[in-house]
């Protein structure tokens, strides 16, 4: 946590210029998160009125969900507008700087490392960090949004508040172990393709002398078994999540049978009504999938920004690559 706060700080400095669409952006993150715990307490509401029949108030909760459905529609345009500034903004200037850093770079380390070293730290990370504040910031607010079902849920009944607790925090800590697991296979990941983007460009801007050289077999096979080791690295990391993915489906899959069970419990010594089980019920989705889904995705965004950060930084805080001094 400490390390993306601090590369968020220093990614922030490259964006400053465009502040007032982030605030903009934080605004209606904040309404969006108020309309997330709201519309869990109106549905219930509304679930509890339906079934008991009481049709003058479901429909007046339905034109309260009406309403707060068109604020969200609106909202959502106006943090899609603005994170494409910031963003675009954003990519741009560190692009400029890290461009400029990479020219002060002594020729011996140039030379040492292949093009696509720089290549995709100037392309492809640098859209990555700047992502962080958009699509980083839309997963954290709908975290966020998602803590408002268990509000709902405290206010409906204690013992499932409880429950659901326990069950999304056992799937949000397996998700994290698969993201550290996942998260270490990606730098080994990146590092291959630099050397495959490397190669390749060798091969477009130097095809001319591959040619006269008669080097086509040699480079040729040298490409291959770097995109091969670049596959063999992609894999270990893609098995490593199928592999928690299951484990964790399978666990949510079970806390969803007891759902049922302990709802059933409950009903019977009248601790709460059908219809309050049938509202419970209908947050299961959301407490155990899309919450664990949220925090999975926040995981990963933080991973991939702290490494792009590092691979970034490496450059233009001199850690890595020596300069040229004048």
């Amino acid at each position: 946590m400490k390390e993306t706060i601090r590369n968020l700080k220093k990614v922030y400095s490259y964006g400053k210029e465009y502040k007032s669409c982030l605030i903009i952006q934080i605004i209606c993150c904040i309404v969006g998160i108020a309309i997330n715990i709201s519309v869990p307490l109106v549905s219930a509401k509304f679930i509890v009125n339906f079934t008991d029949s009481i049709w003058n108030q479901a429909i007046f909760m339905a034109f309260i969900l009406l309403g707060i459905s068109i604020v969200n529609e609106f909202k959502t345009l106006i943090i899609r507008k603005n994170t494409q500034i910031f963003r675009r903004g954003t990519v741009r200037n560190m692009q400029m700087s890290l461009g400029r850093e990479t020219l002060k770079l002594e020729q011996s380390t140039l030379d040492s490392n292949s093009s696509g070293t720089f290549i995709q730290r100037l392309t492809n990370d640098t859209d990555k960090m700047a992502g962080m504040f958009t699509t980083g910031m839309g997963k954290l607010t709908g975290f966020l949004s998602n803590i408002g079902s268990f509000v709902a849920i405290l206010v409906i009944d204690y013992h499932m508040f409880i429950y659901y607790l326990l069950a999304a925090t056992i799937l949000t800590i397996l998700h994290y172990i698969k993201n550290e697991q996942v998260g270490k296979k990606d730098v080994e990941f990146r590092n291959q393709s630099d050397k495959v983007a490397g190669l390749t460009g060798e091969l477009v801007r130097g095809a001319r002398d591959i040619k006269m050289l008669f080097a086509k077999e040699s480079f040729m096979k040298e490409l291959d078994k770097n995109v091969k080791f670049q596959s063999e690295k992609n894999f270990e990391m893609r098995n490593i999540d199928m592999g928690f993915n299951l484990v964790i489906d399978l666990l949510k899959d079970f806390f969803e049978f007891i759902t049922i069970v302990a709802l059933i419990y409950l009903v019977t010594k009248d601790i709460i009504t059908v219809a309050i089980a049938v509202a419970l019920y209908s947050y299961r989705s959301t407490v155990l999938t899309d919450l664990m889904g949220t925090v999975s995705s926040l995981l990963e965004e933080c991973k991939i920004f702290n490494i792009s950060c590092n691979r970034v930084f490496d450059i233009i805080n001199n850690k890595k690559f020596k300069k040229e001094k004048f």
